[in-house]
């Protein structure tokens, strides 16, 4: 499993915000790290990495910088 920190350095460059909240989960057997990122833009966004891999799962960004 990745260290958090790796993930949260990676939420932050890649949707160019500042992480306000992180949680690990468990989806269906899977460690999956869900993160809020407050963006530059002032939007809050809710992204999931898999904490194995550090994919990005999902997001709810719509448009930001990706």
């Amino acid at each position: 499993m990745l260290p958090l920190r790796e993930i949260i350095a990676r939420a932050e460059s890649t949707f160019a915000g500042q992480v306000v909240e992180a949680e690990l989960e468990d989806e269906r057997g899977v460690p999956t790290y869900e993160i809020k990122v407050f963006t530059r833009g002032g939007r809050v966004v809710k992204v999931r990495y898999d904490a194995r891999t550090g994919a990005l799962v999902t997001s709810d960004d719509k448009g930001g910088k990706r």
